[in-house]
């Protein structure tokens, strides 16, 4: 696994109450500060989106955008 894959799933569970060592080592060796951030948010947003959908019993593909009307 990449380093890029070994931290969603390491943020994701959390097991041991905080990322493994050695994920958080490849991953900073991999990844700019930066970026290291950028990925942190993106995994959490994601995550919190997917729990929200867990948790309203969301269907997957089942969202339909609202249609907008042009201004008048």
């Amino acid at each position: 696994m990449s380093p890029g894959d070994l931290l969603p799933e390491a943020l994701t569970t959390l097991t041991e109450g905080n990322v493994p060592d050695e994920v958080f080592a490849q991953t900073r060796a991999q990844f700019s500060e930066e970026e290291l951030v950028k990925l942190t948010l993106a995994i959490v947003a994601i995550n919190g989106a997917n729990r929200i959908n867990v948790a309203f019993r969301t269907v997957p593909g089942s969202y339909q955008p609202a249609i907008r009307r042009a201004a008048e």
